[in-house]
Formats: structure tokens, C-alpha cells, sequence
């Protein structure tokens, strides 16, 4: 099985403090690939590495057509904020563009995040950031399938979201 983490490698996601004790958890059942680069990709590597880690791929970032090609072969997509109090208030738009895929997810998020995600993404699962025994639990929950998540996209689209806030600026304005 393949799970997939495309984007930053930062002190934001925290992917140093959670995927290389899931892929010790998971040796033998999972891939984990990771594409992108950040301030903490070293860290990340030298983890793996010290844990002698097998399992798992770190990728230079990819032209968004060839990421397109890596998402489709996943079984399962791979999100993680850090376990940072701001966080707590933030919709990362990299889960639009997973959900938009149909794939599971799988995703180490709290506050707003986990509450939309659990309210508004068929087939995706969440876990407390960091917290891989958590994340080994929701994980055994995922279906393997990928999902229409057609309403969802509509309902997300940019269009739609620029189209509602213009509305909403509109209607304060005129009550100004």
C-alpha cells in the first residue's frame, strides 16, 4: 500500500515527529513517499535513515503534472499540521486538492481542520497531530476505495467560495 505526503517539509506539517515511527509501525504493510522540501527535510531523511527505515521515499519536488501522475497511484493521501495551537484555526488548501481526488485520507489535523474534515470528507480519517497510536488506530478505518467526492468539489470550488464572500461583502456594505 502506498500513502502519499506531497508539499512542505517544515516546522508546519511536523512529518519529522510522525511518519518515521508510522513506517516502523507499518514496515512491511506501507510505503510512505513524500515529495517536497522544506526547512526540516534533512531531519527528516536523518530519521528515517537512524531508523533504517525501508519503507520509506523522499522526493524532490515535482511539476504539479507529474505529482497529478503520483497521486493516482496512491492508495492513500497523507495530511499532518503540527501540533501548534494556530493551527487549530486553519484549513490547509492542500486538503481541497486531495479531497478533490477521491482518494482516502489520512490526516494528523485538530481543531477546525479535524471537525470539517470529519464533517465534510467521505473516506477520510483523522488523528491528533503527532500522535501515531492514534494514527494507527483511524488508519485501520480507512476503506481503500476511492470516493465520489463530486458535491464536495462543487460545493468548494473557487468560484463558489469568491462568488459567497462577494455576496457577504456586498451585504455588509449596504448595512454600513
Amino acid at each position: 500500500m502506498r500513502v502519499l505526503y506531497a508539499g512542505n517539509i517544515g516546522d508546519g506539517q511536523g512529518l519529522h515527529l510522525v511518519v518515521p515511527e508510522l513506517a516502523e509501525r507499518l514496515q512491511g504493510r506501507a510505503i510512505f513517499q513524500i515529495i517536497g522540501d522544506g526547512r526540516l527535510a534533512e531531519v527528516l531523511r536523518n530519521a528515517i535513515t537512524r531508523r533504517q527505515l525501508n519503507n520509506v521515499e523522499l522526493l524532490a519536488p515535482l511539476p504539479r503534472n507529474e505529482i497529478k501522475v503520483l497521486y493516482e497511484s496512491a492508495d492513500v493521501l497523507f495530511l499532518h499540521l503540527n501540533d501548534i495551537e494556530a493551527f487549530k484555526r486553519v484549513l490547509p488548501s492542500k486538503l481541497f486538492e486531495y479531497a478533490a481526488s477521491g482518494k482516502p485520507i489520512w490526516a494528523g489535523v485538530a481543531g477546525f481542520c479535524a471537525d470539517f474534515i470529519r464533517r465534510e470528507v467521505p473516506n477520510a480519517v483523522v488523528f491528533p497531530p503527532c500522535d501515531s497510536v492514534s494514527a494507527i488506530e483511524v488508519f485501520k478505518q480507512l476503506s481503500l476505495v476511492n470516493v465520489n467526492r463530486g458535491q464536495f468539489v462543487a460545493r468548494y470550488a473557487r468560484e463558489n467560495i469568491m462568488r459567497e464572500m462577494a455576496g457577504e461583502i456586498l451585504s455588509l456594505s449596504q448595512t454600513a
